[in-house]
């Protein structure tokens, strides 16, 4: 039989579970193997996988979401789908920056610097000189 919850926060996985608290064996939200197909289809990164993972269980809570008051004591649960979809937005932001790193842009385009003449010049590359 397949192992459906594992934690261990070193490898990507448990710091997925890490981050959306998926840590207790006994109560988990999502199998070993959610959380690696929800990984695969983010390209493999942690934070936007735990941002998706976030989202799936917000709409899991807004089915749920009720108000609920007896006597002095109230229970609202519409909030927690927002603020779990609060954290999604802030996940996303993070692995957006992480990426900003990732990929390098360079261009490249003609100067007609003053030290652009001089070294054609210098050079004696006067048919590739412009003033």
């Amino acid at each position: 039989m397949p192992v459906l919850f594992t934690y261990d926060p070193t490898t990507d996985a448990g710091m997925v579970r890490l981050l959306i608290a998926d840590t207790d064996a006994e109560n988990h939200a999502f199998t070993d193997a959610e959380v690696s197909a929800v990984y695969a289809t983010c390209s493999n990164s942690v934070k936007r996988t735990a941002a998706q993972l976030l989202d799936i269980m917000s709409t899991n809570h807004a089915k749920l979401a009720v108000k609920v008051g007896r006597g002095d004591v109230d229970e609202d649960l519409t909030k927690i789908a927002s603020e779990l979809r609060a954290q999604a937005v802030v996940y996303r932001a993070q692995a957006d920056e992480e990426d900003d790193g990732a990929c390098l842009e360079a261009q490249t385009s003609p100067s007609w610097e003053r030290w652009s003449y001089t070294d054609n010049v210098l050079l004696e590359r006067e048919d590739e000189v412009r003033q």
